[in-house]
């Protein structure tokens, strides 16, 4: 892939994780960038670049949706959405190279577990009583909050992997019926 279509690819799922996260606000939790983080390192060859793309999501976004009170809370967020970046690649393809669609499913539920569990025990510390039941009540209340994390990975993963799928089935049709053309 040449670095001018590495720089659009980059641009536009910026834009997209932006335009869906502003757009589905109202949904507390419902966003695009846990599936665009995993996307992001299945798509780009750079882990840095990567890891960029759910970094700027979040930045950005932010600007309209307000930052986070507590810095702890700010950093455990970002840190859950670099590491699908990070290990996207080597989960998602099988032995043959190919995307495999269970396994984007799998690490999907994986990363919404790991968000689930770093961003409320970094919650819980900032903001509960440090007791058992502060840690217990910290969990039952964002329990509400992973019902749509997950759903929203899992709906957006079909979104970002489903329309890769699709454009490249399209662009090989593409190209193999011009490759018939030619040799007629």
């Amino acid at each position: 892939m040449n670095n001018r279509l590495k720089i659009s690819c980059f641009f536009l799922l910026v834009f997209a994780g932006v335009s869906l996260r502003l757009l589905c606000r109202d949904i507390p939790n419902f966003a695009p960038v846990g599936a665009l983080a995993l996307f992001a390192g299945f798509f780009f060859r750079s882990y840095l670049i990567a890891a960029m793309v759910p970094v700027s999501v979040i930045t950005i976004s932010n600007l309209q949706l307000g930052g986070y009170e507590n810095v702890w809370v700010m950093i455990s967020v970002y840190v859950c959405f670099i590491l699908p970046t990070l290990l996207g690649r080597w989960f998602l393809k099988n032995r043959r190279g190919d995307l495999s669609a269970p396994r984007a499913f799998t690490f999907s539920f994986s990363g919404a577990l790991l968000f689930f569990f770093v961003t409320n025990f970094t919650f819980y510390l900032s903001y509960y009583p440090p007791t058992m039941a502060g840690f217990v009540d910290c969990y039952v209340a964002a329990i509400p909050f992973f019902r749509y994390t997950l759903a929203g990975d899992f709906f957006f993963c079909f979104v970002f992997f489903g329309g890769y799928e699709l454009v490249t089935r399209l662009l090989m049709s593409a190209q193999t019926e011009k490759a018939a053309v030619v040799a007629d």
